[in-house]
Parts: structure tokens; sequence; C-alpha cells
């Protein structure tokens, strides 16, 4: 009871930008007693749950495309809904007064809040100095991965402009109720904090062990996201460091040749995935994701083809003979005909029926290779060309299907031809995984994107989002604008 009481709490305190009401709500505040339900709350609502989101963010890059309505039986007409979901998104024409951004401000909002809450209560509660310092460590590690998601939801790059003077998002770091209005801070200024609160936990998670399932932070997962936020940060040798630390202590990847199954063509079969708890070797951190393109669609099977689904660019990039063939293709896009009418990608799959995502080694050997691509790139050092090599052509042996033939590594020489290989295979590798599609689009310079909509008439249209535009940082929601008037909107 006293935990519901808890997060009943953690939603008031971060329902409002109002202070006043923070500290009305703050009055019926129930405190936790022990370190044992400090970590309850934790992982009861500071955990990311079921985020569907990560998909309509997809919706925006060049990794789906839209089908129009195509019917098996009855009118197109009756399908037009479902195209009109998601045509603002997709077309990257919305209205900002209108866009909630898929509630990711709110959300993120909330579970940084319950960071806060949890690490300001721990020298209240009995428990040993170990383990709080291995939940503090924990709480910032989180608090890190949302601050990094918002900064570059709602942020400019850091690599574009100034991001000393680009602004950010808000930076709230502890509980407490004030009479105050918080501004945006700077982009530098977030990922300051982001870095700083991931050595600390690096640290503190070092210095005190404690065995947790792959469901909860731990070590490994901090030093995965402190490659990934040094890689955005254009800092090389950091990101290769703790890259190194990482694949030092967890190397493993999973050859797919080793799965018990390797995807099919009906839907709703169970497959086995790089997220798979049972079988995989490259997990650091799972949590529940969204389950498949039809949450985004509301794919019907009275359809021969989703009205958004993965496109044909991303399908056609993985290699499929019989000399060689990428396993990710049907292990990571499954084919539905039901009625025998309809053989285009549906679902994306991870794990078996658990939907879930996460934190994986092999983001690591890519952070990496990209790493010693850039250093090769600004040194003409060919030690940093042979190490980036290495990293992908491992990470693409565990894919392949080496029992048709045995692979045949790839080499470039060229430092542009082995960039853009390494931004093929990330996107091959993590496609429709948390965000990193967008995120890595915006960060390789916001390049031009082309969508072309099909109406339920069959009208096409093409829609196109200009090289560098604002529309690749997303709108605050009008709720958190309202509720907080010091914050300023994105150009759009």
């Amino acid at each position: 009871m006293k935990i519901q009481v808890i997060s009943l709490l953690l939603l008031l305190l971060c329902s409002t930008g109002c202070s006043d009401f923070l500290k009305e709500a703050s009055q019926d505040e129930v405190r936790p007693s022990t370190v044992d339900e400090l970590e309850s709350l934790l992982l009861g609502d500071v955990y990311p749950k079921y985020p569907e989101q990560y998909l309509f963010t997809d919706v925006l890059t060049d990794d789906i495309q839209c089908n129009g309505v195509s019917v098996v039986y009855g009118s197109p007409s009756t399908f037009a809904g479902i195209l009109e979901k998601e045509r603002e998104i997709f077309c990257w024409s919305w209205v900002p007064l209108m866009m909630t951004s898929f509630n990711l401000w709110e959300d993120y909002y909330k579970k940084i809040m319950g960071c806060n809450v949890v690490m300001d209560e721990l020298s209240e509660v009995s428990g040993t100095p170990e383990r709080k310092a291995f939940l503090r460590g924990q709480c910032l590690t989180l608090r890190s991965f949302y601050y990094l998601l918002l900064v570059n939801y709602f942020g400019l790059p850091y690599n574009y402009g100034d991001p000393e003077q680009n602004p950010g998002v808000p930076l709230k770091l502890d509980s407490g109720v004030r009479d105050e209005y918080f501004t945006r801070a700077s982009v530098a200024a977030v990922y300051k904090q982001i870095e700083k609160d991931l050595l600390e936990a690096n640290q503190l998670l070092t210095e005190n062990t404690h065995t947790v399932s792959v469901y909860e932070i731990s070590l490994p997962a901090t030093k995965v996201l402190l490659s990934r936020v040094y890689l955005y940060m254009e800092e090389w040798d950091k990101s290769i460091e703790f890259s190194n630390q990482l694949l030092q202590a967890k190397p493993a990847l999973s050859a797919y040749i080793n799965f018990t199954s390797l995807g099919g063509k009906s839907q709703g079969a169970m497959y086995s995935g790089v997220c798979d708890p049972k079988e995989s070797k490259e997990i650091i951190w799972l949590y529940r994701g969204a389950p498949n393109l039809g949450s985004v669609n509301d794919y019907s099977f009275l359809l021969t083809k989703p009205p958004y689904a993965v496109s044909d660019d991303l399908i056609k990039s993985y290699e499929d003979t019989n000399d060689a063939k990428d396993l990710r293709k049907k292990s990571f896009i499954t084919f539905s005909n039901l009625f025998g009418t309809y053989s285009g990608p549906l679902i994306m799959n991870r794990a078996k029926d658990e939907h879930q995502m996460g934190l994986r080694t092999a983001e690591v050997y890519l952070n990496r290779a990209e790493a010693y691509i850039r250093k090769f790139g600004e040194t003409q050092d060919d030690e940093s060309r042979v190490k980036a090599l290495v990293d992908l052509n491992t990470l693409r042996e565990h894919r392949y299907d080496t029992r048709l033939a045995a692979y045949v590594p790839k080499s470039y020489t060229a430092f542009d031809d082995l960039l853009n290989f390494c931004k093929e295979e990330r996107r091959r590798e993590l496609c429709f995984e948390e965000y990193h599609r967008w995120f890595d689009l915006r960060r390789y310079g916001m390049p031009g994107l082309k969508h072309e909509f099909i109406s339920f008439t069959g009208i096409k249209q093409e829609f196109v989002l200009q090289p560098e535009s604002p529309r690749y940082v997303l709108p605050i929601p009008q709720s958190a604008r309202d509720a907080n008037p010091a914050l300023t909107q994105n150009p759009q």
C-alpha cells in the first residue's frame, strides 16, 4: 500500500508545472522506510514500460513507407481512418499547436521525477551503504537515459551549430518544490549533466556490486550509454574507451544460425531473436517495446498490405542470395500471407512473444566502429580503419547464414565508402529498435527525406523533409507550455 501511495504521489508531482499544486499534492506524501521499498518504486514507476511511441518516431524516417489501402473485402474508404491516423506525422505536416509529440515529454519527465524522488529519499531509509550506492547508480543511469532521449527529440543535434547556444530541455535534478518555472538549458548543458551523471553512476556501480536481472540497470548498461553519448558528442576516443571496457567484459554476439527459429511467413509465430533472454548472448538491459507495426497503423486482415510498413529501401539493403544471406531480414521482419495475397513486411521482431528491446552488445561494436572510422577520417591512421572493419565484419559474420557459404569480410580503403558502409550496417542492425534511425539521421546532418503518401483512392502525393529542416526537432507539447510559460517553442 505504501508503494502504491508513493506511486500516486509521483503522478501528481509530474502532472503539472504549477508549484502551488505541487505543494498541495505533497501534503499526502507517504515516505518509504527501506531501500527495498525504494527499489520497488524504481521498478514500478521509473523503468520504461511498453513504449509504443518509439515506432511512431520511426514513421518519421526512411524506414517506413505508405502502401495506401488495398482491400481483400469491402470498400477502401472503410480504412481511410487508418491512413489518416499517421498522415500528418508521415508527411511531416503537423500543426505544432496540436502536436502531442507522442506524449514523450510528459512520460520522460515523470520518470525523471521518479529518479529524483528515489535519490532524495536514499538518506532517509534503512539499508546498507552499498545497496544505497548501487540504487543511486541505477537512478543516475536512468535519469541520463531519459534526458538523452528528451534532448534528442526536442533539441538540435549536439554536432549542429553551437550546442552552448542551442536550446535543449529543462534540467530538474531534485524532487524539491519551488515557486519558479524552469527554462530550457542549452543542448551542451544537458549533455554535460548526462555525462556527469553517467560517470558518477559508472563509479558507483563499479565499487558497489549487486546482482540484478537483465530487466534492471547494471554497470554494463551505464558503459553502453557512455559509449553512445560520447559518439553523439563526437568525442571519439572516449566513445572507444567505454566501448572497450564493455566489450572486454561482455564481447559475445549471438550467431543467428544458432537460434531455434530464424523467422517465418505466418503472422503471430513465436521467434527467437537478439532480445530473447533464453537464447541471446548479447543482452545488456531489456524492457518491453512496441510489439509490431500494427500498433502504428491498426492493420486489418481485410487488407492485403499494411497502410504503413517497412520500406522497400530498408528490405533491399539486406543481402539475400545463396552466397550471402543476411538472416536479419527474416528474423527482424515478419512476412504475412494470411489470404495468399500479401507478401510485404508487417512486424519487426527482436525477441519471441515479449517484444522486448533495450541495450545490446551489437550497438557497442557499431559505436566503436564508427568512432574508429571518424578518427581515420581525421588522422588517416590506417590502424583505426582496420579496427573498424574488424568490428563491422565481426558483427556481420554473426548475422549471416554461414551454413550455406562462408562469410566473406568486407573491406574499404576510402573514408567515405567505409563511413557509408558503417551507417548502412547501423541501419540494418538497429532498425525499429528504440529510436536509433531518427537520432542517427539527425546527427548525420539532417539529410533531406521523401515520403510518398497514397490516399485510400490511390492518389499519390510526394512530401519532402528538406535538409536541415526545423522539423527534425519535435515541437514541445502545448500542454507543457501552458503549464510552464517559460518554455520557448521550437521553430517549425
